[in-house]
């Protein structure tokens, strides 16, 4: 099972968002939260999906920055 393959790896959530860690635990899914600082604003022009993409792929690219340095 997919939950399974995870104990494998050390899953990393770049989020303060209670929902996603109360979803986390119940999966039983360790992990470790990352604080980041992103400012999350983002052009009026986005809609809907492309706003949660935005912000996804600003997020992740912060923390894989900061991956690579340490």
């Amino acid at each position: 099972m997919f939950f399974e393959k995870l104990k494998n790896y050390n899953v990393l959530l770049a989020s303060n968002s209670k929902r996603r860690h109360e979803l986390l635990n119940q999966l039983g899914v360790q992990y470790k939260i990352i604080n980041q600082n992103v400012d999350e604003s983002f052009s009026n022009e986005l809609k809907g999906s492309m706003i949660t993409d935005y912000l996804a792929k600003k997020k992740s690219s912060l923390l894989a920055n900061n991956l690579k340095k340490k």
